[in-house]
């Protein structure tokens, strides 16, 4: 169900236009879990043969049963969480034994209602096997009345679910998330909060859900440094049955562009945040920030066959993630980082806890402070975030207060890098006429440093020629590039890579027109040769048509190369004629296509040919359509297999 709303208001205020605009746009849209009385009735009539008829009936018996069991009000989780194993357990018997009837089915229809009972069952298993895992999560990380409180909203939702009614399932699990998420650290542990409130979200998309979106705009135009400006500010609302997909996101952009001499200069500058809503959530605020100025000009002047438009541009962009650490403490930050580990250290040893207590605090604390000393910046974040999940293990077990814990975990999170990547993009870009040729070369350098992650540094550098000329009838193409990418800390991803493509087309007025293509890649990396690659291939391409026949023909080949690694070679090849002949009162179609590839040299060959024909008169069409595959595989005594498929269709009218 989709349901859209829009408003839109419009006004000008001093000389600059301004438009309002909301606008609302809801869908409502689930994935039923069948009842499993349903669902044993639907088995019942499933075509089977003897001995699996039996197998099935007698599991479903079973899952009957243990929803039987299952319906008991009142369990404690430890009880509750042995009963939905055990339907999981009688599900998954029932999935395999309809998989395996699947597989020996022969008769399309059959196959169809077995494939239906195979889905369903394998839906209903899942849904179960996830509240089953809520309820180990409870067992193993609630403490007190919330384990009693979990029990009883999973078992509405579990009754709910072997019902069929998935709308009081996820009423249950709405309130199964609040409990977790509201709850106090000292009743259930922190650090094992992510994953189980991961898991009700995900088995809240199975149920029904309500999505919105609604959206706040202004733009105009204004004046700047005597220059036109076009602005434009949004406001986003995400909102959902399910809270992770609840989110705002807020951008804002202006543009402008002015005349320097012989050159056009526009600037645009763009911002983006994007908040979630749930706290647990840890996913965080993004932040995107970019600027970008672009200059264009004109090259050339007298000489009208020589002239060419340029352009070069430069766009800065910074993403910044509020929520999320980075793998690395930047050095500028790592003496304030050594100082704030001390500082906790000392703050430990104050709080004057048991010596045990005192000691699985201080250890992560300790690695992080020597790792600082070291230059191991990536070893003190992770020892910082062990020694925040060790704080919190503490306060569920009652060695430490709630208000403590949470003073000692945000100061931990102080001294890690949040995540932070900046880009900088310089492209620039020539094109014009020389001679009988016309292109266009584009050049562009990149540069993305993470202060916070060495390892995502890396330098992009791109140029590539696009070029065409035409002569009499036929055209030439060529298209190359070459690409240069360094990692300034990881010198073995880096690599080069050459392009080149060359096409010719005889696209004029005769009646058969021919397209002939090369292309060719190398890609080579210096610290590991074993990766090195080179691909190849060629194409033909024919179109003929001349009263009554027009047709079609394609041919390519492809061929990849390791040239340190040969047992990775590969080869690949197609043909494909397509012929229609028109006559009096209908056509006729006729469509081959073969293909085969083949992997290192005697390994694995794959070979394919399918045949069609189609004709339609007045009244009537009709379709014959046969395919055969072949493949053979060495190191499985010669292994071949033929694969024949065929069908036929007859349209008639009257």
């Amino acid at each position: 169900m989709d349901v859209a709303y829009d408003v839109d208001l419009s006004e000008s205020f001093f000389g600059t236009s301004l438009h309002l605009d909301a606008a609302f746009a809801g869908r409502r849209s689930s994935r039923a879990v069948e009842a499993l009385d349903d669902l044993a009735q639907l088995v019942a009539s499933v075509p089977l043969s003897g001995d699996d008829r039996a197998t099935a009936d007698a599991q479903v018996e079973a899952i009957l049963a243990a929803r039987a069991a299952l319906l008991t009000a009142g369990a404690p989780i430890e009880t509750l969480e042995q009963r939905l194993a055990a339907l999981v357990d009688r599900l998954d018997e029932l999935e395999g034994t309809l998989a395996e009837a699947l597989g020996a089915a022969s008769a399309s229809q059959d196959a169809d209602e077995i494939l239906t009972a195979v889905l369903l069952t394998q839906a209903s298993d899942d849904f179960v096997d996830g509240l089953r895992y809520l309820a180990s999560r409870v067992r193993l990380y609630g403490h007190g009345t919330l384990r009693a409180e979990c029990a009883a909203i999973l078992w509405r939702a579990a009754v709910a679910a072997s019902d069929g009614e998935m709308s009081r399932a996820s009423t249950a699990l709405t309130e199964l998330r609040a409990a977790l998420v509201e709850t106090s650290p000292t009743a259930f542990q922190r650090s094992r909060l992510d994953t189980a409130v991961s898991k009700v979200d995900s088995l809240l998309g199975d149920g029904p859900r309500t999505e919105g979106e609604v959206t706040v705009g202004a733009f105009g135009t204004a004046s700047l440094f005597d220059a036109p400006t076009d602005w434009a500010a949004r406001v986003t609302r995400d909102a959902g049955t399910v809270p992770t997909s609840r989110s705002t996101e807020m951008s804002w952009t202006a543009s402008g562009e002015t005349d320097v001499g012989e050159a056009q200069i526009e600037a645009v500058v763009e911002a983006r945040t994007v908040g979630h809503d749930d706290a647990a959530a840890r996913d965080g605020d993004v932040r995107d920030t970019s600027a970008e100025v672009t200059a264009e000009f004109a090259v050339g002047g007298a000489d009208a066959e020589a002239e060419a438009d340029a352009s070069i541009g430069v766009r800065v962009e910074r993403q910044r993630y509020a929520l999320q650490f980075d793998r690395e403490i930047p050095a500028s930050d790592v003496a304030a980082a050594e100082r704030g580990v001390s500082d906790l250290l000392a703050e430990v040893a104050r709080l004057g806890l048991p010596g045990a207590v005192a000691g699985r605090l201080a250890a992560p604390l300790s690695r992080a402070h020597l790792a600082l000393q070291e230059g191991r910046t990536a070893d003190a974040v992770t020892a910082l975030g062990q020694f925040r999940d060790q704080v919190w293990k503490e306060a569920f077990g009652g060695a430490l207060g709630e208000g403590t814990a949470a003073d000692l975990a945000a100061a931990a999170d102080a001294l890690q890098p949040r995540r932070e990547e900046v880009t900088w993009t310089v492209p620039a870009s020539v094109s014009g006429a020389l001679g009988d040729w016309s292109g266009v070369i584009d050049v562009e350098w990149a540069r993305r440093a993470a202060p916070g992650d060495s390892l995502l540094e890396r330098t992009d550098c791109v140029v590539s020629l696009s070029a065409e000329r035409e002569r009499e009838d036929a055209t030439l193409a060529i298209d190359a590039e070459s690409r240069r990418v360094d990692y300034a800390h990881d010198a073995v991803k880096g690599y080069r890579q050459l392009q080149l493509a060359v096409g010719v087309s005889d696209d004029g007025d005769d009646p058969l027109e021919v397209d002939i293509g090369a292309e060719w890649t190398s890609t080579s990396y210096a610290l590991d040769p074993r990766k090195d690659k080179r691909v190849a291939g060629l194409s033909l391409d024919v179109a003929f048509a001349g009263a009554p026949w027009e047709g079609t023909l394609s041919v390519s080949e492809s061929k990849v190369e390791y040239p340190n690694d040969s047992g990775r070679d590969e080869r690949a090849g197609a043909w494909e004629i397509v012929v229609d002949v028109a006559f009096v009162g209908g056509t006729l179609e006729v469509a081959w296509t073969s293909g085969w590839r083949s992997t290192a040299p005697g390994r694995k060959t794959e070979e394919g040919v399918r045949v069609e024909l189609d004709a339609t008169a007045e009244t009537i069409d009709f379709h014959l359509g046969a395919e055969a595959e072949r493949e053979d595989r060495v190191g499985e005594g010669g292994a071949r297999r033929w694969t024949l498929r065929w069908e036929v269709g007859v349209d008639v009218g009257f």
